[in-house]
């Protein structure tokens, strides 16, 4: 069964399976946002929307702490450009 769980001291969110990661979204705290700097899923478990939630996980922690995000990885940037629900929260290049 996949859980997920936001990690805040390590800054990530992550997917596991039975314990073991199989994806993960980390970031960086440059104060007043949130840089989010990669986003990976292993290859076994791509197509079932988990990197969208691993996601979607920081862009909610990000919300309720008063965060901006500013994309960096390429998951990140394409899958918030195209989403007008997130012009309140990200920083555009």
């Amino acid at each position: 069964m996949i859980t997920f769980r936001f990690i805040p001291e390590k800054r990530m969110s992550v997917a596991e399976d039975n314990g073991e990661n199989i994806a993960k979204c980390t970031w960086l705290d440059r104060g007043s946002y949130w840089e989010i700097t990669h986003t990976y899923v292993n290859p076994n478990y791509r197509g079932q929307k988990i990197a969208e939630k691993i996601l979607n996980m920081v862009i909610d922690e990000a919300r309720k702490a008063g965060k901006k995000i500013k994309p960096i990885c390429s998951y990140a940037v394409r899958y918030m450009n195209d989403k007008r629900e997130y012009d309140d929260i990200l920083i555009r290049e």
